[in-house]
C-alpha cells in the first residue's frame, strides 16, 4: 500500500459517526494516514438486544459519513467477521499502526470485545488510544467529582472537522480478504445485504428513517430550539404531545452522529438568545429541564461504565432472585408474549406498545409505565422485558436502558419504588383518548382482550414484596455502597452520617 506517511492511524468507528467534535478521529488525522473501520463482529452486530432498526440506523449514518470522507481521501471499510482477525490482517498489511476509537460504554458483548482487543493490542505492541466523547469517565474512583468533570468537559470548545493532512491519496488495501470494498462504493441495498440485513424485510421503524439523516438532524435541532421546546417541560409526559415537544434527537446521540457537547453548545446558544429577547419564562424553564436531562444521560451511562454487569445483575444484590431470571414458566411466557403483542387488555399499555413497535420511539413516562407494568404487575424479570424493549427503542443506549430497567423494577435499592398505574396514566396523559384511539383501535371503547391481571392486587403484591426486602440492616448497609457507587450527588447524601435510618428515606437518596 503506497502512502505518503509511514504512520498509519486506524480509526475504529463505533457509535461516533460524525466528523465534527470527534476527538478520536481528530487524533487519528493528526498522527498519520487515516483508515476507517466499522466492525461486523458478532459481539457487536448480532447480539440479542440489537435489531434490524438499529442496524439500518447505524449503516445509514456510516454510509453518509463514508461518502463525506471520500472528499478527504479517507477510505472506510467494513471489517468482516471476527474483529481480532481483521486487525491481525491489518498488522500484516501495515506492520504497525495506532488504533483509535472513542471510549464506548455499550452492552456487555461490546465490553467483552473491547477486552479482547485490548489484550491483542498489548500482545502485538499496538497502541490503542480511546477518547472520551461525553462525561462518562473511565476508571472514576470518586463519584463526588463527577459534576465538576461535567463542567470541565462541556466547557471545552467543540473540535472542528479534521484536516487529514496525511491522506494525500486514497489507495486500496491490497490484502483485503478481511475487509469489504470501501463503504461508499456500495449501493444502499448492497450494503444492507453485505451486512446481513434483508432490505425486503425491513420493519416499519427502519423504513421510516429519512434518506438523509444529517439533514434531518439539523432540521430537528433548529426546530427544537426555535419552536418546539417552548412547552417541553409540561408536555414531555404526554404520549401525544411529546412527539412534537421532545427534541427527538436521541437516535442521533446514540449513534454518535451528534456529540452531546455540540448539543449542549446549541442549548447554551438558545438560552443566551432567549435572554437577549423578550424573556419567555415558559421556554426558559423548558430549556433548563432539557439541560438536566443531558446531565442525567451521562449520569446513567456512568452507572454501566462502572459496573457492566448491570445488564443482567441487580444493582442491589438482595433483589437478585426476587423474580425469575431463568427460563420462564408457562404463565410467565404467556404474560410476556401478551405484553409484547399489545394484548394486555389495558388500553394505554397496548397503545404504547403498538406505537413503539411502529415508530421505534416513545416518551420517557410511557417507557417507564411499560417497564413497571411488566416488572410489577406481571412480575416478570426485567431482563426478559428489557431485551424486547431494547430491540424496539431506536435510541437504545445500554447505559441508560439497563439502569432504567432496574429503577422502574425497584431493584436498585436506592431509588423510590414506583409502580405506575396505567389506568391513572390513561386519564392523566390521554384525557381525550386520541392517542389510544389511534394506536389501539381494538381497545376502544372497550378492549377486545380481557385484562390479564388484577391491577390493584398485582400492584399491592409487588409493593409488599419489594419493600419487604428493605427491612433489615444488611439491606441498608448494601444500599449505602450502591449509593456511593451509583448515586446522584445533587441531594445531601448519607455518606456523612454514621447510620442510614428509616427505610422510607431510601426513596430520597437518588431521586431523579
Amino acid at each position: 500500500m503506497m502512502i505518503a506517511s509511514k504512520k498509519i492511524s486506524v480509526m475504529w468507528f463505533k457509535k461516533d459517526l460524525r466528523l465534527y467534535d470527534n476527538e478520536a478521529l481528530s487524533s487519528a488525522a493528526a498522527n498519520g494516514f487515516t483508515v476507517g473501520l466499522f466492525s461486523l463482529d458478532n459481539l457487536r452486530w448480532n447480539t440479542p438486544d440489537l435489531s434490524t432498526r438499529h442496524k439500518v440506523l447505524l449503516l445509514k449514518g456510516l454510509y453518509e459519513l463514508a461518502k463525506r470522507l471520500t472528499s478527504y481521501r479517507v477510505p472506510v471499510y467494513l471489517a468482516r467477521g471476527n474483529f481480532i482477525e481483521t486487525i491481525t490482517g491489518l498488522k500484516r498489511e501495515f506492520k504497525e499502526f495506532t488504533l483509535y476509537s472513542h471510549q464506548e460504554t455499550g452492552n456487555f458483548s461490546s465490553y467483552l470485545l473491547d477486552k479482547k482487543v485490548r489484550k491483542w493490542c498489548k500482545s502485538n505492541h499496538i497502541l490503542w488510544e480511546e477518547k472520551r466523547q461525553n462525561n462518562v469517565i473511565r476508571g472514576l474512583k470518586q463519584r463526588d467529582v463527577w459534576s465538576r468533570k461535567w463542567k470541565e468537559f462541556m466547557g471545552k470548545e467543540c473540535l472542528e472537522i479534521p484536516v487529514f493532512q496525511y491522506n494525500v491519496c486514497n489507495p486500496q488495501i491490497k490484502n483485503n480478504q478481511f475487509l469489504s470494498p470501501e463503504v461508499h462504493d456500495f449501493e444502499w441495498d448492497g450494503l444492507l445485504k453485505f451486512c446481513g440485513v434483508d432490505h425486503l424485510a425491513l420493519d416499519s421503524a427502519s423504513k421510516s428513517l429519512p434518506d438523509n439523516l444529517n439533514e434531518t438532524m439539523q432540521r430537528l435541532l433548529t426546530s427544537f430550539f426555535q419552536e418546539r421546546s417552548l412547552n417541553y417541560r409540561t408536555e414531555m409526559s404526554s404520549p401525544l404531545k411529546a412527539e412534537y415537544s421532545c427534541s427527538r434527537l436521541s437516535p442521533f446521540l446514540t449513534s454518535g452522529m451528534l456529540s452531546i457537547r455540540a448539543l449542549y453548545k446549541e442549548l447554551l446558544s438558545a438560552s443566551e438568545e432567549l435572554k437577549s429577547k423578550e424573556f419567555n419564562a415558559t421556554k426558559f424553564s423548558s430549556l433548563r429541564s432539557f439541560e438536566k436531562r443531558l446531565h442525567w444521560r451521562c449520569h446513567f451511562i456512568q452507572k454501566l461504565e462502572f459496573e457492566p454487569q448491570l445488564e443482567f445483575r441487580c444493582m442491589h444484590v438482595n433483589y437478585e432472585h426476587v423474580r425469575n431470571q431463568n427460563k420462564l414458566n408457562a404463565q410467565e411466557e404467556e404474560f410476556l408474549n401478551l405484553w409484547k403483542e399489545g394484548k394486555t387488555g389495558f388500553p394505554l399499555i397496548d397503545a404504547c406498545m403498538n406505537y413503539l413497535k411502529t415508530t421505534g420511539w416513545i416518551n420517557f413516562r410511557m417507557r417507564a409505565m411499560l417497564v413497571s407494568f411488566a416488572s410489577n404487575n406481571l412480575w416478570l424479570h426485567w431482563t426478559h422485558s428489557g431485551e424486547h424493549l431494547a430491540r424496539l427503542f431506536l435510541d437504545y443506549e445500554p447505559g441508560i436502558h439497563w439502569p432504567q430497567m432496574q429503577m422502574q423494577s425497584g431493584t436498585t435499592g436506592i431509588n423510590t419504588i414506583r409502580i405506575y398505574n396505567p389506568e391513572k396514566q390513561f386519564v392523566d396523559q390521554d384525557p381525550d383518548q386520541s392517542f389510544t384511539k389511534k394506536w389501539n383501535p381494538n381497545g376502544w371503547p372497550y378492549s377486545e382482550f380481557d385484562k390479564i391481571v388484577d391491577l390493584k392486587k398485582s400492584s399491592q403484591g409487588a409493593r409488599e414484596k419489594l419493600w419487604a426486602m428493605r427491612k433489615n440492616k444488611k439491606f441498608v448497609d448494601l444500599a449505602k455502597k450502591v449509593y456511593l457507587d451509583h448515586g446522584s450527588r445533587k441531594r445531601k447524601n448519607f455518606k456523612q452520617n454514621s447510620q442510614l435510618v428509616p427505610n422510607s428515606q431510601l426513596e430520597l437518596l437518588d431521586k431523579q
